[in-house]
């Protein structure tokens, strides 16, 4: 999210694993940018899957707390990643959406090189940013599938999660100029965040609701469910307080539990947290709730195989 990432590809991109949300961003020093909100992907587990050229699976025994994922031109990356982290970025899901996984999933780190065959990646880079990440999606499931052995299906489960409503007031979201569809053709919507001296600022432009839904998701680690009945498309720009997890990433505060109104009054580094300023700058309001929650259920999966 950054001066707007149109592309996946031609540019760098860094995807980083925060508190279970992945995160993509691209690889620039100072600020940190934060690249458009993936569509969920709709494939099942079981579904087949476009592949890698070459990959690359070695274990990682640094001992670092860092992990990161990396999207650069044809490439994609991980480095000190564990299988779960993989996982939930192939099947675009947050922590508590996978279920049946051995623990050695997230205490053994691996480090993955892998590459897009040349004529698939000329036809890629073609497609919508939602649609780029989707395909590279696509290819760490069957890279899970060849080198980790994965087994897995789709379920749909009751879990506690947020339910994003319109605030007492009404929304003060801003309807986005009609004018740019004159032109015809698919736009991305664009939106970055950017993050300095624990506050992040969220921009949208041409964002239907669920956009926001999808970024709330990755803050908070928990689904985050729409029942504000929006659907039009909107600007607008949120500003919260976030956290370190203590290795210098940042992550949305969740200090403070929502009250009665789903909003506590303030974060600890003195900004508002990100319930207060939804409900105050956008008309919105998270409150928990329980609702039916797409969850990934491991059937199998082994420590990976040689290269």
């Amino acid at each position: 999210m950054h001066p707007v990432i149109k592309r996946a590809f031609g540019q760098r991109l860094l995807l980083m694993a925060m508190g279970g949300a992945v995160i993509a961003a691209p690889a620039l020093p100072g600020r940190l940018y934060v690249a458009q909100i993936l569509a969920q992907s709709a494939h099942t587990a079981a579904a087949p899957s476009p592949a890698f050229e070459v990959a690359a699976v070695k274990p990682n025994h640094t001992g670092d707390h860092r992990s990161h994922l990396w999207i650069n031109d044809a490439s994609f990356r991980a480095e000190n990643q564990p299988a779960k982290g993989l996982i939930e970025f192939a099947y675009d899901i947050q922590d508590p959406q996978l279920s049946g996984a051995p623990a050695w999933i997230g205490s053994d780190m691996y480090d993955v090189d892998a590459r897009i065959e040349d004529a698939d990646y000329q036809q890629i880079k073609k497609l919508p940013l939602a649609e780029q990440i989707e395909q590279i999606r696509l290819r760490v499931q069957s890279l899970l599938a060849e080198r980790f052995k994965l087994q897995a299906h789709r379920e749909t489960r009751k879990l506690s999660c947020y339910a994003l409503v319109i605030a007492k007031g009404g929304p003060k979201l801003q309807p986005s100029d009609p004018s740019r569809d004159q032109a015809g053709g698919n736009h991305d919507s664009q939106n970055r965040t950017s993050s300095i001296v624990g506050l992040s600022t969220m921009h949208h432009t041409d964002a239907r609701v669920a956009v926001l839904v999808q970024e709330l998701s990755r803050r908070l680690g928990v689904t985050v469910l729409d029942r504000t009945g929006l659907t039009g498309k909107y600007d607008f720009d949120l500003q919260y307080a976030r956290e370190t997890n203590g290795d210098g990433m940042f992550r949305a505060n969740q200090s403070d539990n929502p009250g009665r109104n789903g909003a506590p009054d303030s974060a600890p580094s003195g900004g508002p947290s990100i319930f207060t300023a939804l409900q105050e700058q956008l008309g919105l309001r998270l409150e928990r709730t329980k609702g039916p929650v797409e969850v990934i259920v491991i059937d199998h999966i082994e420590r990976p195989t040689g290269n």
